[in-house]
């Protein structure tokens, strides 16, 4: 698979952040219950304390394999990125050998599908090793106009058996997101 470190990362990094992410009045606004828990119970709060997939303005959850199977399906490239720097939990991802964070990266959507898909089985089976990519993962196109978000979260979802019946079903949790409305 061939990653290609974007020249203008910081750039496109705050261009995702205006077309996905709640400001954060919107986000206190939206959240005020949480804020003021927070907030009254003697914690700080900061934009840059929250993983930004918490500030996603306009999202959907989706099992793994589906968020895989719909960027495997994409043609072209996307690009992908980790939380920023700033970010106190911030994973780097390992590119030609070299761990780096806060970085930009475009590479063929359905190459990354592949490696994420194979990673995260990897890592459910235990196996050891230095993973590429960070458990939390941005995954978009170059129009902003759709971008999936890959968490450490895990969940539970009701799915139909072969047999029809529901049964749960725990996956890694993902976001499937829209621009905000009124971007260009």
């Amino acid at each position: 698979m061939k990653i290609e470190r974007v020249v203008d990362g910081e750039a496109i990094r705050e261009r995702f952040y205006e077309s996905f992410l709640l400001s954060w009045k919107e986000f206190k606004t939206e959240n005020n219950d949480l804020v003021k828990l927070m907030t009254g119970g003697g914690f700080s709060l900061s934009r840059e304390e929250i993983p930004r997939y918490e500030l996603i303005a306009i999202s959907k959850e989706v099992v793994f394999s589906s968020a895989i199977k719909r960027l495997k399906e994409k043609e072209g490239d996307v690009y992908f990125m980790s939380e920023p720097k700033s970010f106190p939990e911030c994973e780097g991802m390992v590119v030609d050998g070299v761990s780096v964070k806060g970085e930009v990266f475009k590479c063929n959507s359905a190459s990354l599908g592949e490696a994420i898909e194979k990673e995260w089985e990897d890592i459910e089976n235990g196996a050891e090793g230095k993973n590429l990519f960070p458990l939390t993962l941005y995954v978009f196109d170059d129009k902003m106009k759709k971008a999936f978000v890959f968490t450490p979260e895990m969940v539970i979802y009701e799915e139909e058996n072969e047999d029809g019946e529901l049964i749960e079903v725990e996956s890694r949790l993902c976001l499937s997101c829209k621009r905000r409305g009124g971007l260009k």
